[in-house]
């Protein structure tokens, strides 16, 4: 509240003494001044009003708030109370003058009064405006004063809350600015590791890829030594990535080592790989020690090193099996594992254990949907297929092979298709040797029939195989015209292929061709297929080959001399000599033994008919050279076993030059040759006498029953 209630009493008391004042004057001259009893009973009226005026302004001075807009509107009504009052008092000093001009009858009295009234009229007007101005004063002081106090009170009270608050605040911030400060430490850590893996990483593998521009252009030894400068820099680290390049490295280190020939340290650098990434968990480097061992396996096997090498493939298979991600590659490392396992057993002849390796691989992936793992799948078959013929089951192994055409018989995947012709094939050979030939025919029909339309090389390699095998079939059936058309169907096919395998199978199938029309006596065709494989292969070197050539030209012979073109056929057999006179190579030599023993044979033959046409030195001449050829072929024939039928020819022919001496003891050898001696050389002998026989026979004949009875009586003694 302003300081203005507690003076209200006080001015109450003032107003009341003005009105008594004025009502003791008013009743003094009520009689005298009865015109301006009006304006007297306004100024009443305005007293009233400025009453009910002041008691307001006391309820506004109690409702007033210490707002100093409130203040100044009571200062504002109290000087405008203050002027109205003022011109009241004007108002009533000019009626006082007035009465007393208009009644100067007035006694001094009455002046008196009239003075002292104003007189303390203006001395209370004096004493209300001071009393209003100390109020207005006191309640501006007071204002201040509650103002300052409640500010002094609000601030000491606002010091105290902020610095409570504050010291919060700040030990809040600190806390959270040490939480921060420790994060960007660790940041700051993190990345200047990440920027020195980032660098280090870079710095790896630009030695990785120096290393292998320097391979690529020869410097193996080059990029040897960069590798092996990673290896020494990087060789502790704590980084996956950095610890992968340095496992890349060695893995490189490793094969290029093995390229120069270098196993043993190859297999040295692939120890160090499993040595220090052989406990890691990092999926990289559990490849690249799985890779080393893989590696090193196949080197060990390679070196016939088997016991170390199924160690090293079963720890491939064991650390596979342990993962928990078996990923593409993981698998094809086990089954090629597994695969590899088989096939030392069945080189070290455990045929039971190989099958059960490749019996895992079927097991573990023959519902597998990925092609590489199918055909290793379908190449375990087949091996487990061959094992099983090898150990006499033959019923396991065509139901082996069997399953083989189940799984994949649908299968248009190009090493898939040619594994299951091979397998077919392998079907129609054991077939065979359960003497189920017609149901091998069948079989080799089923690879034409699947697989006729291919124009995959390999899988053409295999329908020729077929188809040859099943002419060679047919002969053995008896079937000669069916086997004749099945080399045509040879010829037709791949007559005019280029790769040498095929032409392999071309050249067997025109000589099988020529020899089986002769054994029809088509000799005019025989001679014509003969000649057309000459025409083919005649300038060929291909030592396979030159013996097919060789096997031709004598055969070409034969079939000449069925025609009665002797001449011919002597001049061909020639031919084939002369092709085969300076071979090394066994089939080769074998050969030409033979053509010299035919040629020297049907010179000998031609020397009989000059003899029996009394033209006895061109006889001898050609006995000569008959005896010539036949010791070049015993000539050739010191390396192997000595050919009862050539010595007997030699004898022969010695016998027809009148040596009967060194006939008799040529032919006695003969008989007790290891090979075509004893009973066979004496039947084969006697017929060759019956041919063109002459009476210089005579001595032959007498020579071959006296060894005869010698040979036959040493036989009953060693019986």
């Amino acid at each position: 509240m302003s300081l203005l209630y507690p003076l209200r009493p006080y001015l109450l008391c003032i107003l009341f003494a003005i009105c008594s004042f004025h009502t003791a004057t008013v009743y003094a001259v009520k009689q005298s001044v009865k015109t301006d009893s009006q304006e007297q009973s306004w100024v009443i009226q305005q007293i009233m009003q400025l009453q009910e005026r002041s008691t307001r302004l006391e309820v506004l001075l109690q409702q007033q708030t210490q707002t100093s807009s409130d203040v100044k509107e009571a200062e504002k009504e109290l000087q405008q109370l203050q002027l109205q009052l003022m011109e009241l008092k004007e108002k009533l000093a000019a009626q006082a003058d007035s009465q007393l001009r208009e009644t100067k009858s007035y006694d001094n009295r009455i002046s008196d009064i009239n003075s002292f009234v104003n007189i303390w009229g203006v001395m209370l007007s004096l004493f209300g405006l001071i009393i209003t101005i100390g109020a207005i004063f006191l309640g501006f002081s007071a204002k201040n004063r509650a103002i300052y106090e409640a500010k002094t009170a609000a601030s000491k009270e606002a010091k105290t809350l902020i610095a409570k608050e504050t010291e919060l605040l700040v030990r809040d911030e600190q806390g959270r600015f040490e939480h921060l400060r420790e994060q960007f430490e660790q940041q700051i850590k993190e990345l200047q590791a990440n920027f020195q893996s980032h660098n280090d990483l870079l710095i790896a593998q630009s030695y990785l890829d120096r290393a292998q521009e320097h391979e690529k252009d020869g410097k193996l030894d080059l990029a040897l030594s960069i590798s092996n400068e990673l290896v020494d820099r990087f060789s502790i680290s704590e980084f996956p990535e950095i610890n992968g390049r340095v496992a890349t490295a060695l893995l490189n280190n490793a094969r290029r080592t093995n390229s120069q020939g270098l196993t043993i340290d190859a297999i040295g650098i692939y120890d160090d790989i499993v040595r220090r990434f052989g406990s890691s968990s990092e999926p990289r480097l559990k490849e690249s020690v799985v890779t080393a061992l893989l590696n090193k396996a196949i080197i060990q096997d390679g070196l016939k090193h088997y016991t170390e090498a199924i160690g090293n493939y079963a720890e491939v298979i064991c650390r596979n099996d342990a993962s928990e991600d078996i990923v593409q590659k993981d698998s094809l490392q086990i089954a090629f594992a597994l695969f590899s396992i088989g096939n030392i057993q069945k080189e070290l002849e455990e045929n039971d254990a190989a099958i059960a390796s490749f019996d895992d691989i079927i097991r573990r992936f023959r519902v597998s949907e990925d092609t590489l793992l199918q055909n290793m799948v379908l190449m375990a078959i087949v091996h487990k297929g061959i094992l099983q013929v090898v150990l006499k089951r033959s019923e396991d192994a065509l139901d082996t092979l069997d399953m083989a055409l189940k799984l994949f018989g649908n299968s248009t995947e190009p090493r898939q298709m040619e594994r299951l012709a091979v397998a077919l094939i392998n079907k129609g050979k054991l077939l065979i040797e359960l003497d189920k030939k017609d149901s091998a025919c069948t079989a080799y029909d089923e690879v034409v029939k699947r697989f006729s339309d291919s124009e995959n090389l390999e899988i053409r390699k295999h329908v020729a195989v077929a188809l040859l095998n099943k002419g060679n079939l047919l002969i053995e059936l008896g079937n000669t015209v069916g086997a004749i058309a099945t080399y045509d169907e040879v010829v037709k096919r791949f007559g005019d292929s280029k790769d040498m395998e095929l032409i392999g199978q071309l050249a067997s199938a025109l000589l099988n061709k020529g020899i089986s029309q002769a054994k029809l006596k088509q000799n005019i065709e025989s001679l014509n297929t003969f000649n057309e494989f000459i025409n083919r292969f005649n300038d060929t070197t291909e030592p396979k080959m030159l013996k097919r050539l060789a096997q031709v030209i004598l055969n070409k012979g034969l079939a000449q001399e069925e025609l009665g073109l002797k001449d011919a056929a002597i001049f061909t057999y020639k031919e084939a000599v002369h092709r085969l006179r300076d071979s090394t190579d066994p089939e080769q030599i074998k050969l030409l033994i033979d053509g010299f023993n035919i040629l020297g044979f049907k010179l000998l033959c031609r020397g009989k008919e000059e003899l029996a046409k009394q033209n006895k030195i061109d006889a001898e001449l050609t006995f000569k050279e008959a005896l010539t050829h036949f010791n070049s072929a015993l000539n050739h024939k010191q390396t192997g076993k000595a050919s009862g039928i050539i010595m007997g020819n030699r004898a022969y022919a010695l016998a027809l030059l009148a040596d009967t001496a060194l006939a008799e003891k040529q032919f006695a050898e003969a008989l007790r040759a290891e090979e075509y001696g004893g009973k066979f050389l004496y039947d084969a002998t006697l017929k060759d006498l019956d041919i063109h026989p002459v009476d210089e026979d005579k001595p032959m004949r007498e020579l071959v029953k006296r060894q005869w009875q010698l040979w036959s009586t040493e036989q009953s003694c060693y019986s």
